[in-house]
């Protein structure tokens, strides 16, 4: 009985671990995403992308992804506009999907 208590009181936990999770949290997860963000953009007048610039999308997606994965747990929305939660899941699988997108068309 008492192993029941526990695992049940572990389960609570973590599924309202992160029911108070502050905006400056959920920005702090998307860091590691904009640091690698200027390298990858592109000139208008580069129409395809180098070997280098295709790693650099490619290891953008894998930063990406992991940042979907930690910010969907906490339930983080997509941004914040003045203070006010935008978005979420479905906008990260979005921008997921354009970043694949890019790659496949452009890297392959």
């Amino acid at each position: 009985m008492r192993l029941f208590i526990a695992a049940l009181l572990t389960l609570t936990a973590g599924s309202t671990a992160f029911a108070g999770v502050t905006q400056q949290q959920c920005e702090s997860l998307s860091k590691p995403v904009y640091e690698k963000f200027p390298a990858v953009q592109t000139r208008d007048d580069e129409v395809t992308l180098s070997p280098q610039k295709c790693a650099l999308v490619k290891d953008l997606i894998k930063v990406y992804e992991d940042y979907v994965a930690k910010a969907d747990k906490m339930s983080c929305p997509f941004a914040y506009n003045e203070g006010k939660k935008v978005g979420g899941a479905a906008e990260r699988a979005d921008m997921l999907a354009g970043l694949r997108k890019v790659y496949k068309e452009n890297c392959r």
